[in-house]
């Protein structure tokens, strides 16, 4: 998967984060990035939900946060996956052929080369399509992978907003817990 990155307005980060001192300023913003992340994770599959048919454990098995620390001060969230199994996408068997719903609401029939495909429940519950004339050889189908839908136009816009959004405010509420803290320090 390619590289993303997103740019704030790290100006706006900077200012908030002169109302601490050096050795506060490292573990605050540490924890913003990791609630920030958190954030985009959890926006990322429900935009990615919201577009394919899938249930939300294979969505957010795909979805892993590598978490900041006040060294790193770098928070990844990692999009893996391969091809899924059109199986994963609410396959079933009619009387017209096998449908799924690959993208979510819209239930389509799997033809493949003017062949239909047929769910195989002796091996796996897999949908399948002939590729020769006789009964053998079968083909396995899939459908899009959670990365490619992760970089989808709508889906993309959907959590780069969210983070954003979300890294300022985690940012001065992560400033105001640090300086409650100083404060109560200095008075306890």
């Amino acid at each position: 998967m390619p590289d993303l990155s997103i740019s704030i307005d790290s100006k706006a980060v900077d200012r908030i984060l002169s109302e601490l001192p050096d050795k506060y300023a490292r573990p605050a913003l540490s924890r913003a990035l990791n609630k920030t992340a958190a954030n985009v994770r959890t926006a990322a599959s429900r935009a990615i939900r919201e577009k394919r048919g899938l249930s939300t454990k294979a969505v957010n098995d795909a979805l892993t946060v590598r978490r900041s620390t006040p060294r790193t001060l770098l928070a990844q969230l990692h999009v893996t996956g391969k091809p899924i199994p059109l199986k994963e996408y609410k396959a079933r068997a009619g009387k017209r052929g096998v449908t799924v719903a690959v993208t979510k609401g819209a239930r389509k029939r799997v033809v493949v080369g003017g062949i239909k495909a047929f769910i195989s429940e002796q091996i796996g519950g897999h949908v399948f399509v002939r590729t020769g004339k006789p009964r053998l050889p079968i083909k396995k189908l899939f459908g899009p992978s959670i990365p490619s839908t992760f970089l989808n136009a709508e889906v993309r816009k959907a959590w780069e907003s969210v983070a954003q959004d979300s890294l300022l405010k985690r940012t001065a509420e992560e400033v105001r817990y640090e300086l409650m803290k100083i404060e109560q320090k200095k008075a306890g």
